[in-house]
């Protein structure tokens, strides 16, 4: 788990754009994110709070269920091409 740095860019990117988020923690959050390049997607109970957000914005529930559906795909598509080692599980 890496920190992010609150900077002054972030405090002006929020200041500057305050209309879009109602919420002064989440503007924080969401511009924080936005300027780190490894940051692909927020997860928060709150989406609706991020609907200005250029980050994809999701629930916990939401980002389980893709997990677990491409672990579904990987283990599913690993054992239809060496159908041999079912035999061992």
């Amino acid at each position: 788990m890496d920190c992010i740095y609150l900077d002054t860019d972030v405090i002006l990117d929020l200041i500057t754009d305050r209309l879009s988020f109602s919420d002064f923690e989440d503007a924080l959050q969401n511009y924080s994110a936005e300027g780190c390049h490894g940051i692909k997607f927020i997860l928060t109970r709150n989406i609706k709070d991020y609907k200005h957000s250029k980050l994809v914005v999701m629930t916990p529930e939401m980002y389980f269920e893709i997990y677990c559906y491409q672990l579904k795909f990987l283990f599913f598509s690993y054992f239809c091409y060496y159908p041999i080692t079912l035999k061992y599980l």
